[in-house]
């Protein structure tokens, strides 16, 4: 049975601590995804104390942010075959009252939760027919509370909100992320290598027919692959009207696009908490999610300070390499609203609402679902700010 459980995690003063050195260099991509891997294991069920970061001059943010844990899934009696690693995910209709866990261990199936976090059935079945799965590896909802499951490697099916099967293709690649937005339309990031492809991670698709419509977001960087600065994983989040946010995850920098692809702005940040020191790890830009005028982001931190490789980490486990650190950024003074540091590794963004993994014992993963939201005073008005706007 599921256990719904409220904890409320405030930002209080917290010591950074050292870890274990890391055996890759983050400068390639294949490095760091190891890193992402490995920060995506989970800690205990209750974090530490997180901190507050203050920006280097001047004055600093004013909000508090408030991770509210709500409930849990894969710790109960009969549910240690719904997480069944720490690749699982969550996602969830447009009013959190469905929400959806996979891949399970249950091959070609995807788990049907209440509001509540507690099972109502599954989705699929493994095969290769119409509404049966293979290897289930991300799940998506879009606008209509339809079900968007893709598969290794190029396998997507949709599901209505009734569970019922949609449609069906085979012809993308797996994307990292997708965003689904009005009109039928969604944004994904895409590995494609074709000539006019390489080095446009982003790309707008027409659901209904899986045509692909355009291939935007260039980096100078990607002169041959558009991993080169991780653009298979740059998180994508939609913005206010028809316009699409994107972040770079090896570099701390937001960009916003329009419905046509152009750059609109690029914000980019160099706190003082990002690590990047090859052979050490690497601090990487996980997840964010645009609301309204506020856009929240997710980072995953090494644990240890970049100058002190070798000392212990936190607990057992190769995720005692790594925190997580919440900041909040209002998009119209250009500022940051807040930030807080927490030894709970986090993973997405689900609308309001964020998870994390947690090792029961081996072989065995349950994920928590949080509230993230903002707790004190409007916090805009603010002297000082560490992002810059480069264009």
């Amino acid at each position: 049975m599921i256990q719904p459980t409220s904890t409320t995690l405030p930002s209080r003063l917290r010591r950074r601590r050292g870890c274990k050195r890391l055996g890759a260099a983050p400068h390639s991509a294949s490095a760091v995804v190891v890193c992402a891997l490995l920060c995506l294991s989970a800690v205990g069920p209750e974090a530490r104390a997180s901190r507050p970061t203050t920006p280097s001059a001047g004055g600093g943010p004013t909000e508090a942010i408030v991770l509210e844990k709500l409930w849990s899934v894969g710790d109960g009696p009969g549910e240690e075959k719904l997480v069944c690693t720490v690749d699982t995910m969550l996602a969830a209709s447009s009013s959190n009252k469905q929400f959806y866990v996979g891949p399970t261990c249950l091959r070609g199936q995807v788990a049907a939760l209440d509001a509540g976090g507690n099972l109502t059935g599954f989705i699929g079945s493994e095969g290769q027919g119409p509404g049966e799965l293979e290897a289930v590896a991300t799940i998506f909802v879009d606008r209509r509370d339809q079900l968007h499951v893709f598969q290794i490697p190029r396998g997507h099916t949709v599901f209505g909100s009734d569970h019922q099967f949609v449609r069906s293709f085979q012809r993308w690649p797996l994307p990292g992320w997708a965003v689904f937005l009005d009109g039928g339309t969604s944004v994904r990031n895409l590995l494609l290598k074709t000539p006019d492809r390489v080095g446009k991670p982003l790309s707008i698709v027409d659901d209904s027919t899986n045509e692909l419509l355009l291939s935007f977001g260039e980096d100078v960087t990607a002169v041959v692959d558009a991993s080169d600065n991780g653009g298979q994983f740059r998180s994508i989040s939609a913005g206010q009207g028809t316009s699409y946010w994107s972040a770079k995850p090896f570099d701390y920098a937001l960009q916003q696009w329009d419905a046509s692809g152009r750059e609109l702005r690029t914000l980019v940040r160099q706190p003082e908490w990002w690590i990047r020191k090859p052979g050490y790890g690497t601090t990487w830009l996980r997840d964010i999610r645009v609301d309204g005028n506020l856009v929240w982001t997710l980072s995953i931190v090494p644990t240890f300070d970049g100058e002190s490789p070798g000392k212990v980490g936190k607990g057992p486990g190769l995720n005692n390499y790594f925190d997580t650190v919440f900041e909040v950024l209002a998009l119209d003074t250009e500022q940051l609203v807040a930030t807080t540091r927490t030894d709970v590794v986090f993973s997405r963004w689900v609308g309001d609402l964020v998870f994390s993994h947690r090792d029961l014992e081996e072989g065995i993963v349950a994920m928590d679902v949080w509230r993230a939201h903002l707790s004190g005073s409007t916090g805009l008005e603010l002297a000082t700010s560490k992002w810059r706007r480069i264009r």
